[in-house]
């Protein structure tokens, strides 16, 4: 029984790393979701945990990484610190599937922001005549405690950011992970190049 409920777990990681993989999902447990439903899973026994679909992500990405695909990651990186550099006045830190190495090309990469109040930020990019879209989030805080959050999307060398406006009010806290509820982990420019060895 035990051997039959790992490997039944095994089978769901890994359809849940092809998916996320090759559609660009950012979210495991929308992934988790989509698979659990096509294959008709309704025992959660049987649903892997967020390492074992990680695991299997990792394998996934290895397997299928080509010279291609780590030099769009490169771009992709450089163009991630350049936006930490260029949005320098409002303590940008970048978090997300961006730090773990399981982003698209074309996924919206997470950054958060610190500005004294959100309507300082859109006077900013006015002013620097940049296009952008308004939008809003639900991010978690604590347990059983969502909280909406402005969102900035807008398009940078060639890439889709999603930059999140912290509330000063509330010390720039950060929101905790909706699968772990742990907190996030955020890495500044300096950290990032470091990182990167960029």
């Amino acid at each position: 029984m035990k051997k039959h409920k790992q490997q039944s777990q095994d089978f769901i990681a890994n359809e849940v790393a092809r998916i996320i993989y090759e559609q660009g999902y950012t979210d495991y447990n929308q992934a988790l979701k989509k698979v659990s439903q096509r294959y008709k899973i309704k025992n959660q026994r049987l649903l892997p945990d967020q390492q074992t679909i990680k695991t299997a992500l990792n394998q996934y990405q290895q397997l299928f990484q080509t010279p291609q695909n780590n030099e769009q990651r490169q771009i992709q990186r450089k163009a991630t610190l350049a936006l930490l550099k260029w949005l320098d006045l409002y303590s940008p830190q970048a978090t997300g599937a961006i730090l773990e190495d399981n982003i698209g090309i074309h996924d919206a990469i997470d950054i958060f922001l610190k500005p004294e109040y959100p309507e300082q930020f859109i006077i900013w990019l006015i002013n620097q005549e940049i296009e952008y879209q308004e939008d809003a989030n639900l991010f978690l805080f604590a347990r059983h405690n969502k909280l909406e959050r402005p969102i900035i999307r807008l398009y940078y060398q060639g890439f889709n950011f999603k930059l999140t406006i912290l509330d000063a009010e509330k010390n720039y806290q950060y929101p905790l992970d909706p699968i772990s509820e742990q907190k996030v982990l955020v890495f500044d420019y300096v950290k990032l190049k470091q990182a990167w060895n960029l």
